[in-house]
């Protein structure tokens, strides 16, 4: 039948809309009340008569700075630099041991600020707020009460008259009303006729694009003979379509792919597949250290237990993923690294060759006699449960062998430790100065003895009296032993001595600390109670040196920056930047270094810088005059490289390492969450642990180079 043209279908709509218009109810329209006059506001402004102000709250909050309690603690010592909130809130509580108007003093009365007491706290702030909040409801319910009492009456508006609203049609009656419109309409209008619907046909699936170009892979299509038939992307009429012939041969091949794939899945090939070529033990670079000293995982139930080593020389162990603070050196940095080593080895064989010309050498540290005309030759960096111990006993026979050399007189030599003098030594240092000594930094006092505190001072900026400075001996000293951090070394003036160090892993040293002081730091707990406590917080202990010792020590040692050291048993501060000064002074401010579990290999590295500490000071001498003839090296007379005419070395310092049992009581195995604790708590150390075995691999680099040079 013939369809009705556009404008035959609007001119029908166009009638339909008049016919339905005609047929609408109209809604009944409200009436309007009569029109009110609403009384005009008065402007003028009502007087205020009560004009107190409100409360303010106080914001001073500060510590008492000339607060000294009679033990010599600050608010800054005793409070503000505890990393555990339990601790300082209980020093917090402690008495001072003063009285004031309002009876006894506590340390957070006169350490406000250190005891968070400004606003965050619990006691004094809270009462603060509270008071305030009182202060303040009560001025404005007071001044609420004057307002109201000042305040004009407002007059009432006079509400229009009720007017009755015709009631609306329900819904009900609505759809009624739609309905009927509708059939008239329908009525009226002419019937539009169906056009007959094609037969249904199934249309195929077009395939993506990434699925042609498999197929064109598979069956090598696309010649150039064919690319017109229909591949998309061809520059023929048909472009954009796909040919039949290569819609079927696709349905042909995702055939044969879905029956490939069930097949596999059932043999169980290609899924879970592991590289066995990586993941064997891989060796570090400048020695096989992950097949040295490597402790395998034995079960829980057994003594003694500990997880086995990565190839980095870290032990592997589950847990939560934790930050990995280490920065390895690029390649320049390796380079720059390699030529101060070479130059240290090269400063050892010229300080030698000096000596067989029966010249005394600047850097007698560095030849098989010590001069006792200089202070600060050598200093061994200690660290405690690393085998510092056995070396401290190889230095300690070799000072009794250049006592011999000389005539029965000594080198001189001192040590500071962090846990026996080392508090005496900084206050008789700060006394020699005239000076106090406090929360680790010096004073200028006053001339009564008081210490200002806006006078701090350095004193290893000063150009110091000698005599002022020789505190403990550390200025006649030849050799140190330091059991502290590089800042107390600089603080004493021996920062750019000649040193050694040896470093071990932390979870090996971690564990070796506990068992050594499980008796007198922790009562004997578990060792995984004891961590878990540390971890939460929630540790307590009289001695506070305890956890300092077991946790992140050897990074603190490494720390020369006074701010930073400060900060070293905060466990809340960021621990990278630790870390960055750490890092930083291993690679660069000490001579050579040593692995605990490396030992043997690491005191034949300082024999070879450090030619005095050999086995034999005999053997010694022939070796290097042989070495120097292999190598074409022209030495002097002196084949003895100042060794005594006639001097036989009877004795000798054979290297004994003391790997000594220290269990007492306590846990002795090691399980996989007390390792996580481990790690997590000495996250510091591990990083510096990784840059002492990277160290130590380039330093055995440059021996190897200069032993076959």
């Amino acid at each position: 039948p013939e369809m009705p043209t556009t404008q035959e279908l609007e001119e029908l709509e166009e009638k339909q809309g008049l016919e339905e218009a005609a047929e609408t109810p109209q809604i009944p329209q409200i009436p309007k009340g009569p029109e009110t006059e609403t009384p005009e506001m008065s402007t003028t402004p009502v007087k205020r008569i009560w004009s107190a102000k409100a409360p303010q709250p106080s914001d001073v909050c500060e510590d008492e700075s000339t607060f000294v309690h009679s033990n010599l603690q600050t608010c800054l010592s005793f409070v503000a630099r505890v990393g555990r909130p339990m601790l300082k809130a209980a020093r917090c509580g402690q008495s001072t041991g003063m009285v004031d108007d309002k009876g006894e003093q506590l340390f957070k009365d006169v350490c406000r600020k250190s005891c968070d007491m400004c606003g965050t706290g619990v006691t004094a702030a809270e009462r603060e707020k509270e008071e305030y909040g009182e202060e303040l409801e009560e001025f404005q319910e007071k001044q609420g009460e004057e307002e109201a009492a000042e305040t004009p009456e407002m007059p009432q508006i006079p509400k229009a008259p009720e007017t009755e609203t015709p009631e609306m049609p329900t819904t009900q009656e609505l759809e009624e009303l739609e309905e009927k419109q509708g059939l008239e309409e329908a009525a009226e209008t002419p019937q539009i006729p169906q056009m007959p619907k094609a037969p249904e046909t199934e249309t195929p699936e077009m395939p993506t694009t990434q699925e042609l170009e498999e197929l064109e892979e598979k069956e090598e299509l696309g010649e150039e003979g064919n690319q017109d038939d229909g591949v998309i992307g061809s520059d023929g009429d048909n472009e954009g379509e796909v040919s039949q012939e290569d819609l079927d041969l696709w349905e042909e091949l995702k055939e044969e792919e879905n029956a490939s794939e069930e097949e596999e899945a059932e043999s169980g090939v290609g899924s879970n597949i592991v590289d066995n070529e990586t993941s064997g033990e891989e060796g570090h670079e400048g020695g096989d250290f992950s097949s040295e000293g490597k402790l395998d995982v034995s079960p829980v139930s057994e003594e003694d237990s500990l997880p086995s080593r990565s190839p980095d020389g870290s032990f592997e162990g589950p847990g939560e993923q934790l930050p990995d603070y280490f920065v390895p050196l690029t390649p320049i940095e390796r380079d720059v690294l390699k030529e101060k080593l070479r130059g240290i080895l090269s400063a050892t064989k010229n300080s030698l060759i000096l000596n067989s010309s029966k010249l005394e050498s600047h850097q007698s540290q560095k030849t098989l006699v010590l001069s006792q005309k200089s202070p600060k030759l050598f200093m061994h960096l200690q660290q405690q449960q690393t085998g510092s111990d056995s070396i401290d006993g190889l230095i300690s026979c070799a000072l009794d062998r250049q006592k011999e050399l000389h005539d029965g007189a000594a080198i001189g030599y001192s040590f500071i430790s962090e846990d026996r003098n080392l508090e005496f030594c900084m206050n008789d240092l700060a006394n020699r100065l005239g000076a106090s000594l406090i929360d680790g930094e010096f004073y200028k006092n006053d001339q009564q003895g008081n210490a200002l505190m806006n006078a701090k001072f350095d004193p290893s900026s000063l150009d110091i009296p000698f005599e002022a400075r020789n505190a403990c001996d550390t200025s006649e000293a030849s050799v140190m032993g330091y059991c502290t951090s590089l800042d107390v070394v600089r603080t004493f003036g021996w920062q750019d001595v000649d040193s050694i160090a040896i470093f071990e892993n932390p979870v090996e040293r971690t564990h070796r600390v506990y068992q050594l002081t499980a008796q007198e730091c922790y009562g004997c707990k578990d060792f995984k109670d004891v961590l878990r406590q540390i971890n939460d917080e929630t540790f307590t202990s009289d001695d506070g040196s305890c956890v300092a010792r077991m946790i992140g020590h050897q990074a603190a040692l490494l720390l020369s920056s006074p701010h930073l050291h400060s900060k070293a048993n905060d466990l809340s501060f960021p621990q990278e930047h630790i870390v960055e000064e750490a890092v930083r002074n291993l690679r660069e401010g000490i001579t050579w270094i040593g692995l605990a579990d490396r030992i043997e290999e690491s005191v034949a590295g300082f024999k070879e810088v450090f030619p005095w500490l050999a086995d034999n000071l005999n053997g010694a001498a022939l070796f290097l005059k042989q070495e120097f003839a292999k190598r074409g090296d022209r030495v002097g007379t002196d084949v003895n490289f100042a060794l005594p005419e006639n001097y036989i070395d009877e004795h000798g310092c054979v290297f004994e390492h003391r790997n000594e049992d220290h269990y007492t009581c306590g846990s002795r195995g090691i399980d996989e969450e007390t390792l996580s604790l481990i790690k997590k708590l000495n996250m510091r150390d591990l990083a510096v642990y990784k840059a002492a075995v990277e160290r130590f691999a380039i330093q055995n680099e440059v021996l190897t180079e200069y032993r076959l040079s």
